[in-house]
């Protein structure tokens, strides 16, 4: 045999052996990687960690689309509907931190004149009416707060849309016509919420089962 030849024949050999990232830099372009990446000659001495990254990889980008019409978001939404659930949801909230706040109906205004002064009982009352809910409060909204009255009037007012509301809105309105396989995850803040309200009995909202 020609020692040209033979010398091809042990190079392809031992470069034919490497994984693909040795071998699109020492032997091919870029745009010839994957051709010959299916080949069983070269894929054959791959190292099985390898496609065990690839078999994962390929798992994440498969996964299906999720989508989740739990009962709790629902209930939120018909509280934030009725003014009267709202103001009750935050009076709770009130009371399990202060006490004397409105101990008898000659008193049932008196909570919401609760200065909010104290940045430990500011952020305890506000975590549970947040919790109780299912709104959140916004950065500046948080800083102008300075009295229960001004954080009720913020969960009485008209919530803006949030992104992604309509297409929420479409799947609860058609969940009966949707594919088994498409759920829906909720956003992490809602997710935080959740798992708040499930680890926290207190808060006074069912589970999820």
């Amino acid at each position: 045999m020609p020692r040209a030849l033979l010398h091809i024949l042990v190079r392809t050999t031992t470069l034919a052996s490497q994984p693909p990232r040795s071998l699109s830099r020492s032997l091919i372009r870029p745009t010839l990687v994957a051709p010959i990446h299916t080949r069983p000659a070269v894929t054959a001495n791959w190292p099985l960690s390898w496609f065990t990254g690839k078999a994962n990889d390929e798992q994440v980008v498969e996964s299906d689309i999720t989508f989740d019409t739990g009962f709790e978001d629902k209930e939120f939404a018909q509280i934030a509907l009725d003014p009267e659930k709202v103001r009750g949801a935050v009076r709770e909230a009130v009371l399990a931190h202060v006490s004397d706040a409105g101990a008898t109906d000659s008193t049932e205004s008196t909570w919401t004149r609760i200065e909010l002064a104290d940045p430990s009982l500011k952020f305890k009352i506000l975590k549970d009416a947040v919790t109780k809910t299912g709104r959140d409060i916004p950065n500046l909204t948080l800083n102008n707060i300075t009295t229960v009255q001004d954080a009720l009037d913020f969960f009485l007012s008209k919530r803006e849309p949030r992104k992604g509301a309509v297409v929420k809105e479409f799947f609860e309105e058609n969940e009966n016509e949707i594919p088994p396989n498409v759920q829906f995850l909720p956003s992490v803040k809602e997710q935080r919420l959740a798992s708040q309200r499930e680890k926290d009995p207190a808060l006074g909202t069912k589970k999820v089962l």
